[in-house]
C-alpha cells in the first residue's frame, strides 16, 4: 500500500510534469497523464490533427527507435504509451522522459518533420 501511495502521491505528479514538457514537441499532439500511465499522440501537424503516417507506421517506428534504446514502451494506434512501475524512481521517469524524447526526434527527422508549423 505505501508504494501504491507513494506512487500516487509523489511521483504523479511529477511524470506528468516531465511529460508535459513534449507538448511543444514538433510531432506531438497530446499528451495525455493519468497517473503513472501516460500517452503521447503523434501527429503530423497540431491543428489539423494529421496523422504523422498512415497506419500508425510513425508510432511503430517510434516504438522501435525507443525500445533500441532501452525503453519498454508500446504503440496503440497514433500514441505512445507508457506505464512505469510503481517502485520507479525519479531518475528512472527521467530517464524515459529523455529517451522518449530522443526517439521524438529521431522519428520527426525520419518523416520529414523539423518544426512546428506556423
Amino acid at each position: 500500500t505505501q508504494i501504491i501511495e507513494r506512487g500516487v502521491v509523489e511521483l504523479a505528479p511529477y511524470f506528468a510534469s516531465r511529460l508535459m514538457e513534449l507538448v511543444d514537441h514538433p510531432i506531438v499532439g497530446q499528451v495525455r497523464v493519468k497517473g503513472l500511465f501516460a500517452g503521447v499522440e503523434l501527429v503530423r501537424d497540431k491543428s489539423s490533427r494529421e496523422r504523422l503516417a498512415p497506419a500508425s507506421a510513425a508510432a511503430v517506428f517510434c516504438r522501435d527507435t525507443a525500445i533500441t534504446q532501452g525503453l519498454m514502451v508500446r504503440q496503440t494506434g497514433d500514441a505512445m504509451i507508457m506505464a512505469p512501475p510503481f517502485v520507479t524512481e525519479r531518475s528512472e521517469l527521467d530517464f524515459l522522459i529523455d529517451q522518449l524524447a530522443i526517439a521524438l526526434d529521431k522519428t520527426a527527422q525520419h518523416y520529414g518533420v523539423t518544426a512546428i508549423p506556423v
